[in-house]
């Protein structure tokens, strides 16, 4: 893993775990390949070594003792306000934030890290290492390739649908500049330039930590879930599969060298 450069002591992750879901009732805490969602995230953030504190930000004691069970900390649960539809990850990280001031300290860098099985140690690593070497970008952010251009919704109220950007219909796709979507894995922010922003989007430079788009599934309905599962089970078998090839060939070379 990367990252060398930082300084740990002064890394947060703070990973939001509220307990209203509506699409997944009880998303959160759900068992995914038989460990609660947000317990694959915790164990990457852990196994990382990238953090002085791995903070799980919820409203729920149930949520919370699962957290703790996997090695996060839960210092508070997040007040009401913060835990409705309406509230932002903005809202919840600053209100971390602000806890962790009034206790003394102010971290460097924050890592808002989401519940996913795709959250791994090296992700994490690797999109801290992206924000690193971009020394004036306030924040880094996981996504993936947006191959679509042309988006067309539905908020007009009625049953009718508009192109959202209408100056994209005549471009061709291939003539159209990169687009990119948030892979909902994870984002860095340098903690003073967030603060100065005001918020995650709001940041002066975002740089990009591509994901392949085959790789993750953001996580939001319960088909997002079902798809979700089969991948994670095609790449615990693609794992394995490497794991027994690398076993083989050792085991050759080991033959060819008692030969």
């Amino acid at each position: 893993m990367e990252a060398q450069e930082s300084n740990t002591a002064s890394s947060v992750c703070i990973i939001p775990a509220r307990a209203g879901s509506k699409r997944i009732l009880g998303k959160n805490i759900k068992l995914f390949a038989d460990k609660p969602l947000l317990g694959w995230t915790i164990e990457a953030a852990v196994a990382s070594k990238l953090f002085s504190k791995i903070i799980v930000s919820t409203d729920s004691p149930e949520i919370a003792a699962i957290a703790r069970s996997f090695g996060a900390q839960v210092p508070f649960l997040r007040p009401a306000e913060l835990a409705d539809d309406h509230a932002t990850t903005d809202q919840v990280i600053f209100h971390a934030l602000d806890w962790l001031r009034a206790k003394g300290e102010e971290p460097s860098y924050v890592c808002n890290a989401y519940c996913s099985p795709f959250c791994t140690p090296e992700l994490l690593a690797s999109c801290l290492a992206t924000l690193m070497k971009a020394p004036g970008a306030g924040m880094a952010l996981t996504v993936h390739e947006q191959t679509t251009r042309r988006f067309l919704t539905s908020s007009r109220g009625d049953s009718s649908i508009f192109f959202e950007h209408p100056k994209t219909i005549l471009t061709r796709s291939q003539d159209s500049p990169t687009a990119y979507a948030d892979a909902g894995l994870c984002s860095w922010v340098r903690v003073p330039a967030y603060r100065k922003a005001g918020g995650l989007l709001a940041c002066e430079c975002i740089v990009p930590f591509l994901v392949p788009q085959l790789t993750t599934i953001d996580i939001n309905t319960p088909a997002e879930w079902n798809e979700a599962e089969d991948l994670f089970a095609f790449r615990q078998f693609q794992r394995r599969n490497r794991a027994k090839s690398a076993s083989k060939s050792q085991e050759a070379e080991a033959t060819v060298e008692e030969g």
